[in-house]
């Protein structure tokens, strides 16, 4: 097969799987549910922290505003994303997945995409929220800056909700390390608190998680300040892929040896 037939056939296992694995292991699809985990809780959560903020006065209250919003983003990537590999284990599916031929890389790639693009769903609908609501200041020369921070921070942290997903191939309470890394994306990437006001090693973390140089930017923009849109976009985005790297090899690793112990498909 030549390499662009190959290539064709990676982005079809990519898209058409990815969409189908969408529909089949995302829990929260029901439109109810859907709604009060994708809409109505980050809503209130960037209602709270805004308020919040505004009150304390640390910073203009646009900074909570905006911050919020493209963190509200994190639990489309680190439920869905997560949910997307593990639920594969717990639906029973995940042995006819193994042993398909297709490329471990195309069969990720088409679990990460759907979730960034509900990821960036849930912060285009915070950040409209926001102005709705609480008075974010939106003009047109920052739309742009807050939509890139948009995409990169949804990538990213989908990224990271692979990574728990492949773990999740080997522990039983996935749940627990999803709910902690969401907490700890909402604390430590400067969103809801100034990263000023945060000791020293919690500002070096944010430096190596998901959607802190997406969130500055876009934070950066509402205020006025100058940003790089190369660096804090390129920062993210390749957080991204090694992200992206880290849970391909994780993957692999819990397939052997999930073979080995015959613990493939014990949920």
């Amino acid at each position: 097969m030549s390499a662009a037939r190959r290539l064709v056939a990676g982005l079809r296992v990519t898209v058409v799987g990815g969409a189908l694995s969408y529909r089949a292991l995302i829990t929260f699809l029901s439109p109810p549910l859907f709604f009060v985990m994708m809409i109505a809780s980050p809503f209130f959560q960037i209602v709270t922290f805004s308020l919040l903020g505004r009150y304390s006065g640390a910073q203009d209250p646009d900074f909570y505003v905006v911050g919020t919003a493209i963190q509200a983003s994190a639990m489309a990537g680190i439920y869905g994303a997560s949910q997307a590999v593990a639920n594969e284990r717990a639906f029973g599916t995940l042995a006819h997945l193994l042993i398909t031929p297709a490329g471990r890389f195309w069969i990720m790639l088409g679990r990460l995409i759907p979730t960034s693009l509900n990821g960036i769903l849930v912060a285009v609908l915070g950040v409209f929220a926001g102005w709705a609501f609480l008075g974010l200041s939106l003009t047109p020369s920052i739309l742009l800056p807050i939509g890139v921070a948009a995409v990169c921070a949804s990538t990213s942290c989908a990224g990271l909700g692979l990574i728990i997903g492949a773990l999740g191939l080997r522990f039983r309470d996935m749940y627990f390390v999803t709910n902690a890394a969401h907490l700890v994306l909402l604390i430590a990437t400067g969103a809801a608190i100034p990263l000023t006001l945060l000791p020293g090693w919690v500002q070096g973390m944010s430096q190596v998680i998901p959607m802190a140089h997406a969130i500055a930017m876009a934070q950066d923009a509402v205020a006025g300040r100058p940003y790089s849109p190369m660096q804090s976009a390129g920062a993210e985005l390749i957080l991204a892929a090694v992200y992206f790297g880290v849970a391909l090899v994780v993957l692999a690793r819990s397939e052997r040896l999930s073979r080995r112990l015959g613990t493939l498909e014990l949920v």
